[in-house]
């Protein structure tokens, strides 16, 4: 088996175990997320990714009905620079094959060649961490503030939380 059918496969299968138990477990409507975060180095890297989330990544989201997309910059403190996108999705099936599709749209790819097609010599990034979560109970549908609407790009907040125990998560 090639390597690609063989991520293919494992991606797929894995999206499965999860969409299994996200369906046995999630309430109707719940939306699932995937989370990616690049990490960087200053110089061509910042502007070469800023690209390719504004003008090829988001718009390609947008066109497989996936959104509101969130891409936050971090400029300062541990692990700087590196961007955050949380990508919003029905299902973990459809984030877990994500790059599979986009690998098809040919828009995409025509507007992403430079970050996509980068060489080692000078790379577009220096790694992509991507995590797939899900909404909380009461809160199961990401809902930017209304005035995102009207005034296009902003700037928010990105929180993470971190508990002791299952116990602490749960509660």
């Amino acid at each position: 088996m090639e390597r690609r059918q063989f991520l293919a496969a494992s991606i797929a299968t894995s999206a499965a175990a999860l969409a299994g138990n996200a369906a046995a477990q999630a309430p109707a409507g719940r939306e699932f997320y995937q989370m990616r975060r690049y990490n960087l180095m200053s110089g061509p890297q910042l502007k070469l990714t800023e690209n390719y989330l504004g003008d090829a990544l988001i718009p390609a989201l947008g066109r497989m009905g996936m959104g509101p997309v969130g891409a936050f910059k971090l400029d300062f403190g541990q692990d700087t620079p590196a961007y955050y996108v949380i990508i919003p999705g029905p299902s973990p099936d459809a984030l877990a094959t994500l790059d599979l599709h986009l690998g098809k749209d040919d828009d995409f790819l025509k507007v992403a060649a430079p970050f996509w097609n980068a060489t080692a010599a000078a790379p577009a990034y220096q790694r992509i961490e991507i995590s797939l979560l899900a909404a909380f109970e009461g809160w199961p549908k990401l809902t930017p503030p209304a005035s995102s609407a009207t005034k296009g790009k902003r700037i928010f907040q990105l929180r993470t939380y971190e508990s002791p125990s299952n116990g602490d998560h749960v509660r």
